[in-house]
């Protein structure tokens, strides 16, 4: 894990592997979908590797996520 950003409890570092469960069941919740991509667009752990992962169309954007005391 490289953190990007260490601040006491909170660490903010890129997705890996082991964040596609979470990622997708957040991402499959039709209270988050409502105000991400729309509640009828659901995402699948294929999906979430290619656009968290693997975010090929832009190189530019970091895609991060956010721990706090290491949850």
């Amino acid at each position: 894990m490289t953190a990007l950003f260490v601040d006491a409890d909170l660490t903010v570092r890129n997705i890996e592997e082991q964040d596609v469960p979470v990622m997708t069941r957040w991402l499959t919740d039709p209270r988050i979908l409502e105000y991400y991509e729309g509640r009828d667009k659901p995402y699948d752990e294929a999906k979430v590797r290619a656009e968290f992962l693997h975010p090929e169309e832009n190189t530019d954007v970091a895609c991060c996520i956010a721990e706090q005391s290491g949850v």
